[in-house]
C-alpha cells in the first residue's frame, strides 16, 4: 500500500497516516478472523484471498501510471476490501456455487489411521488422537531425543509419569512396526509433522540452522567491513572476520544430516474414544 502511495509522490506524513490506519484495521481483523472467522479452513480461505489479491493487483497495473492521491486511496481501499469478512464470504459463496459438492467417505490411509489409533488407545488404556500418535511415533523413533520430546509434549509427559520408557516402548512397538516398511502411507503422511514435534531432531536441526545462518551473516558482514576498512584498521578487522568465520564453520558442523522429508499432506485430526 505504501509502495502505491509512493508512486504518487505522497508526503511521508500522508503515507504514515494511511499505514497506521490500515495497520490498526488489519490487526483488528486478524484478531477477529483468527479466533472466529473461518478458523477451521484457514489455509483454504487464505489461498482464496491471496488469489483475489493477485488478480486485483494485475487488474490495476494499467492504472498505476500518473496516479493522483485520490486515485491511490481508491485503489488501496479496493485492495483492502478483499480481506473483509463480507467479501471473503462472497468469494466463498461464489466458489462453492461453481463447484460440485460430494460426500467424502473415509478410506485408504484414513482407515489405516483409525485402526492405528484404536490399537494405541487399547494398548495405553487412554484415548489417543492423531496428534498424540504423531508425538508418540517421534518419541519412539528418535531415541537420542526422547527426554526432550517427552518434556515438550504434555501427552507423553502424562504417560511417562505412570510408566517407564521401556514399558511404553513395549506397549506401542507392535503398532508402529508397519511404519518401517517402505512406502507405508501413514509414515509418509506423518513425515513432516514428526519432524516438527517439540524436542525432536527435526526441530533441533531447524534451530541450529538459524544459528548457522546468523553466524554466516555475521562472518560475511565482518569480511565486508575488513575489505573496505582503512589500512590502519584492516588487520584488526580481518582478525575479527576470521574468528567469526571459524565460529560459523563450527556451528555448521553441528548440523545433523537427515534424509529428505516429504511435505505432509494436510489431513483431519482423528480421535478414537
Amino acid at each position: 500500500m505504501s509502495a502505491i502511495m509512493g508512486l504518487t509522490s505522497a508526503t511521508p506524513a500522508d503515507i504514515s497516516g494511511v499505514a497506521t490506519s490500515f495497520s490498526f484495521a488489519g490487526a483488528s481483523m486478524d484478531a477477529y478472523s483468527t479466533s472466529m472467522l473461518f478458523s477451521d479452513a484457514s489455509k483454504s480461505v487464505g489461498k482464496l484471498v491471496r488469489d483475489a489479491q493477485r488478480a486485483y493487483l494485475l487488474d490495476i497495473q494499467p492504472q498505476l501510471d500518473n496516479l493522483d492521491y485520490a486515485d491511490a486511496i481508491l485503489l488501496l481501499t479496493g485492495y483492502e476490501q478483499t480481506c473483509r469478512p463480507a467479501e471473503i464470504r462472497r468469494m466463498i459463496d461464489e466458489a462453492v456455487a461453481k463447484s460440485v459438492i460430494v460426500a467424502e467417505v473415509p478410506g485408504g490411509t484414513d482407515t489405516q489411521a483409525i485402526k492405528l489409533l484404536s490399537e494405541l488407545s487399547a494398548a495405553l488404556g487412554a484415548s489417543v488422537n492423531e496428534g498424540d500418535a504423531i508425538s508418540l511415533y517421534a518419541w519412539f523413533t528418535d531415541v537420542d531425543n526422547r527426554a526432550d520430546i517427552a518434556e515438550g509434549t504434555q501427552f507423553l509427559a502424562g504417560l511417562l509419569a505412570k510408566t517407564d520408557a521401556t514399558a511404553l516402548v513395549s506397549k506401542i512397538g507392535s503398532s508402529f512396526m508397519p511404519f518401517y516398511l517402505s512406502g507405508n502411507p501413514i509414515a509418509q503422511r506423518w513425515a513432516y509433522a514428526v519432524s516438527q514435534v517439540p524436542g525432536s531432531k527435526g526441530v533441533k536441526a531447524a534451530e541450529q540452522g538459524k544459528k548457522v545462518a546468523a553466524a554466516a551473516n555475521g562472518a560475511a558482514e565482518a569480511k565486508r567491513a575488513a575489505d573496505t576498512a582503512p589500512p590502519d584498521k584492516a588487520d584488526a578487522l580481518k582478525q575479527i572476520a576470521s574468528e567469526k568465520q571459524k565460529y560459523a564453520d563450527k556451528e555448521k558442523a553441528k548440523l545433523p544430516v537427515f534424509q529428505e522429508i516429504r511435505p505432509m499432506v494436510i489431513v483431519p485430526i482423528l480421535r478414537v474414544k
